[in-house]
């Protein structure tokens, strides 16, 4: 369930984040040039399980940039 919420409140603020590229495509850029277009968003006070979800993803994504 944690998965779950984290999963959809960074799919949320990808959507609304400056990552979607400016030059009128489609295209969802979340490194670019080796530096993040993106942020990875968690509350305050995050339970560990988010906290950790967080770390998960942001390695993945250092992974395949």
């Amino acid at each position: 369930m944690c998965r779950l919420v984290v999963a959809v409140v960074v799919g949320a603020n990808l959507l609304n984040s400056p990552a979607w590229s400016a030059n009128g495509t489609d295209a969802l850029m979340l490194v670019e040039d080796g530096r993040p277009r993106a942020q990875i968003v968690i509350g305050e006070e995050p339970a560990r399980l988010v906290k950790l979800a967080a770390q998960e993803l942001r390695d993945y994504v250092q992974k395949i940039s």
